[in-house]
């Protein structure tokens, strides 16, 4: 096996295993908040679940998309696409539990 093609396998099991890690930390911080119980999760985890998800999302992107190649305005719009899809969450999310009181 070339020396390029083993490189680009390990990128990607680092990548896959940077995703499970996230995955992981998304379950045990929501797992943790409800302790079973059907009730909302606070904010805290909330946070959390999604900044895991906004790394996931930014690693498939950049590993299996190939954008880690592109241009820094791709990149940068992306990202700012991102961070505003997890701030409209987490708002929706907030604005959801002030209601419910």
């Amino acid at each position: 096996m070339s020396a390029p093609m083993l490189s680009s396998r390990l990128r990607l099991i680092t990548c896959w295993a940077t995703l499970i890690g996230l995955t992981g930390l998304s379950l045990t911080a929501s797992d943790a908040a409800t302790v079973g119980a059907v009730r909302p999760l606070g904010l805290l985890p909330v946070a959390l679940v999604l900044t895991a998800g906004l790394f996931k999302a930014q690693q498939i992107l950049w590993c299996y998309l190939g954008l880690g190649t592109s241009t820094a305005a791709w990149k940068a719009s992306f990202v700012a696409f991102l961070l505003f899809l997890c701030t409209l969450i987490f708002g929706a999310y907030w604005l959801g539990l002030v209601l419910a009181r």
